[in-house]
């Protein structure tokens, strides 16, 4: 049942009033939560805000205002949810039995050769990157699976996937009897 006061019944032509108001704050909504957000939350976060205006639209009187503090609140519910994702994956790693494999920056040669690592690592696509962190914390495949809600299938995909990007990227060649780096010259 459509309440009276909702922009689809309201005859003086307040729906297109906010259909105007849309197309004129959409992109700039769009911007300002794209440069404030992750990029897989934008469109969520915009579709709620504009979703609260309407179901308002008939009361609001600054609508850009409203809009813009909507997007604002957001973003934040945003950073605190990823914040509470942290602290728990902080929470499960330090609840965890100590692991028996080396550390993985032990077994590095050098502090460049660990930038070097690291700096690969930041170039990998967020999931991916994010899946094979989990598994240098010792994380098994159906963990991480289970912690991210994807298929295990998924988890190890990506790691193959990591593992080829990494060595690629670090010029290290996959042999019969182990692994050397590769010459950069």
């Amino acid at each position: 049942m459509i309440e009276e006061s909702s922009p689809e019944v309201d005859s003086s032509g307040s729906k297109d009033l906010f259909d105007a108001f849309f197309n004129d704050v959409y992109a700039d909504a769009v911007l300002y939560v794209s440069m404030r957000a992750p990029a897989g939350d934008v469109g969520d976060i915009v579709g709620k805000a504009f979703k609260a205006v309407f179901e308002r639209w008939g009361t609001i009187q600054k609508p850009r205002s409203y809009l813009y503090a909507t997007l604002r609140h957001g973003v934040f519910e945003r950073y605190e949810e990823m914040n509470r994702e942290a602290r728990f994956r902080r929470d499960c790693v330090a609840s965890r039995p100590p692991h028996t494999h080396p550390d993985p920056a032990d077994l590095v040669e050098s502090k460049e050769q660990l930038e070097e690592v690291l700096n690969a690592v930041q170039q990998l696509p967020e999931r991916m990157r994010e899946i094979a962190l989990l598994t240098l914390d010792n994380y098994k495949p159906r963990e991480i699976a289970d912690q991210l809600g994807i298929a295990r299938s998924t988890v190890t995909t990506q790691l193959t996937e990591a593992n080829r990007r990494l060595r690629k990227m670090l010029g290290i060649e996959q042999r019969s009897g182990g692994t050397r780096r590769g010459t950069h010259d």
